[in-house]
């Protein structure tokens, strides 16, 4: 992830270009589905989260939401990005220093970014609270200056979502903030009875991978668009 390249479409985007040329091959993705109960317990959030990932798939527009996956390590929170990377592409993941840097070629090309444990790896209140000031100057418009060394400058209008994840001491926005989708993953993947069955956690995720054609055809079958204004805010 230490290279910020830009977009590139992939396999997994096709079956929502062109559903009909994939419907012939399509399989319930059981197994993801599982993974996704595991990861978000939470019936209400879950629907959410898929709904808000169908209108990012179908529209790639601008959201100022933040999806915030805060709980247990081994939870699957990871796992989670390595499916929007399949389906997107590279998801930047700048570090704490990179994301308070002035530099910020990583944000050209983006449709997510991860920014992960940052209530840990900012270890002074004044570099938390520029961080938060950042991601609310991120979040809140979609124009935004670039900065890239030994280049000018120059306006932009991004379409990044950013995806937080952290096991505890969660960097928070204010309290109230309706930016802000909070999705508690208090259980551990390893431990689910189901896992088991599918010959351990490993195979599990190798399975999702496996399936993600599957899942984007199962997004676009069995959901409708979330409505504009979750898309914008929660509640």
């Amino acid at each position: 992830k230490r290279d910020f390249n830009t977009f590139k479409a992939t396999p997994a985007l096709n079956v929502f270009y062109s559903p009909e040329e994939y419907s012939s091959k399509y399989v319930v993705p059981e197994v993801t589905l599982k993974f996704f109960q595991s990861l978000v317990p939470d019936p209400q959030m879950r629907e959410y989260l898929f709904r808000f990932l169908k209108t990012k798939l179908t529209t790639f527009k601008y959201s100022p939401v933040v999806l915030y996956f805060l709980g247990v390590p081994g939870s699957g929170k990871g796992t989670f990005v390595r499916i929007i990377e399949e389906i997107f592409g590279l998801v930047p993941a700048p570090t704490a220093a990179e994301f308070l840097d002035k530099f910020n070629g990583w944000v050209v090309g983006a449709y997510f970014a991860e920014l992960d444990e940052y209530g840990d790896t900012l270890a002074t209140m004044r570099e938390k609270e520029e961080a938060i000031g950042k991601l609310k100057a991120l979040t809140g418009k979609q124009k935004v200056d670039i900065r890239k060394m030994r280049e000018n400058s120059y306006s932009y209008e991004h379409n990044i979502t950013f995806i937080m994840t952290a096991n505890k001491n969660p960097l928070m926005l204010d309290e109230g903030d309706r930016r802000i989708a909070l999705f508690n993953t208090p259980n551990i993947l390893a431990d689910q009875d189901w896992i088991s069955d599918h010959g351990g956690v490993d195979n599990v995720i190798q399975e999702i991978m496996n399936k993600i054609n599957d899942f984007c055809y199962w997004c676009l079958l069995y959901l409708f668009l979330v409505c504009n204004n979750l898309y914008f805010f929660m509640g």
